[in-house]
């Protein structure tokens, strides 16, 4: 942990992080202390994210599909 320990114990949720920016954030939150849930559209990218970030207990992966519809 460094200097964000405003983050530890916090719950963050985001979105579209089974990859690129998202998955950095996600990354960067759990890494920080943040009780991190990463979500994304497809469920295997989830696990896959899940099975990452093994070593940390926080990030957990579920599937979440936020588009919406007129």
């Amino acid at each position: 942990m460094s200097e964000f320990t405003f983050l530890k114990d916090k719950v963050v949720l985001v979105t579209g992080s089974t990859r690129g920016i998202g998955h950095a954030i996600c990354d960067a939150f759990a890494r920080e202390g943040a009780k991190t849930i990463c979500t994304g559209t497809k469920q295997d990218s989830c696990d896959q994210v899940s099975q990452e970030f093994q070593d940390n207990p926080s990030p957990t992966g579920n599937l979440c599909n936020i588009m919406l519809t007129t």
